[in-house]
């Protein structure tokens, strides 16, 4: 089946047999530029690596599908889904550097997509690079959402996106100061802390840092968020936990800070000026769970080092508002950074 474009003279086909010396020749004419965001042949490629691919694509095996926009005898564009049968099928896209602007990219996405909901495939996956802002709205459009980011070996950093099922009942989150790395999937957010972040506003220390890492949500009214912690603390103030902000000036972070060797439950309010308040967390437990309750403008702070005999500590005053970010929190004030899993996060309304 051919899929027409926005011109006429090119149309969107199925890799078909005899189409692997053009497809190699596709893929090494495009510039560095190109192959900085779309590499899954490498440096360079030969006819082989690619007639592989054209046989993947015929019945018998079915293990890719593989679309080609053609321009005469020559490939201009190229997209497919890769692993078909695996977990997590993978979709890629590039176009020739002399077709840009010409929305073939659009056409091509487009194509691949309609095909693999025909087919039933659930759900598809794919990495983008984080400054390559207009390929990545493209597929925010086309339904795909961010769920995770990462560098590669090299430093350069990339987005992991999904679309499918699996993005249906996922609070909407986004990042104040994002983390070099991270992953939001089946219920679980990852975080690797960027090094020297911190929350915190002017008192003892007489600076003011707002460059920790808060994924949230915008919620009104009452509410209570929980969430499980379990971080591997390094340095002297690796932190995790909860936070509540209204803006710069007015917040609220609970969790689990590090100071001098031993995990200190803790929290801090904000309101102009910071506070903090800790109690000991023995035993270098694994993991706390936090409870966060808002009712106007009080804000009681629970945790727990079993999920389920919750102790208080603090009641906490912010100023009434009728909405509030919520969400995880981490940083690594003094440190270079590691790795903590936020767990079951929810916000119920009250």
């Amino acid at each position: 089946m051919a899929h027409r474009t926005p011109e006429p003279h090119i149309a969107i086909r199925r890799l078909a047999p005899g189409d692997a010396p053009a497809l190699a020749a596709f893929y090494n004419a495009l510039s560095a530029s190109s192959k900085r965001t779309f590499d899954p042949l490498g440096a360079t490629t030969a006819a082989p690596p690619c007639e592989a691919i054209v046989n993947d694509n015929q019945p018998d095996a079915d293990a890719k599908y593989d679309l080609v926009a053609v321009d005469g005898p020559r490939i201009v564009g190229w997209s497919f889904v890769w692993d078909l049968h695996g977990a997590e099928p993978v979709f890629g896209l590039a176009v020739a550097d002399d077709y840009h602007g010409r929305k073939l990219g659009s056409a091509l996405m487009d194509a691949v997509l309609s095909a693999m909901r025909e087919r039933g495939l659930e759900s598809i996956y794919l990495t983008v690079v984080r400054d390559n802002v207009k390929a990545w709205t493209l597929y925010e459009r086309r339904g795909f959402v961010k769920y995770g980011a990462f560098s590669r070996e090299d430093g350069l950093p990339f987005y992991r996106m999904l679309a499918g099922p699996a993005n249906e009942g996922r609070i909407a989150m986004e990042w104040h100061s994002e983390p070099p790395a991270w992953t939001d999937q089946g219920g679980k957010i990852t975080v690797t802390t960027g090094s020297k972040t911190d929350f915190w506003r002017a008192t003892h220390y007489g600076f003011i840092r707002d460059d920790g890492h808060f994924y949230s949500c915008d919620v009104s009214g009452d509410f209570k968020a929980e969430v499980k912690v379990s971080g591997a603390y390094t340095d002297l103030y690796d932190q995790a936990g909860l936070m509540l902000r209204l803006d710069d000036r007015n917040w609220m972070k609970c969790g689990i800070e590090y100071v001098h060797g031993a995990q200190q439950v803790s929290a801090v309010v904000t309101r102009d000026f910071s506070d903090w308040s800790v109690a000991p967390a023995p035993n270098h437990p694994p993991s706390i769970w936090l409870r966060v309750t808002r009712q106007r403008e009080a804000v009681e702070v629970h945790y727990s080092f079993d999920g389920e005999q919750y102790q208080l500590l603090r009641l906490a005053y912010l100023p009434p508002s009728e909405t509030c970010r919520v969400g995880v929190m981490c940083a690594s004030p003094d440190g270079a950074g590691y790795r903590v899993a936020f767990e079951g996060f929810t916000v119920t309304p009250l």
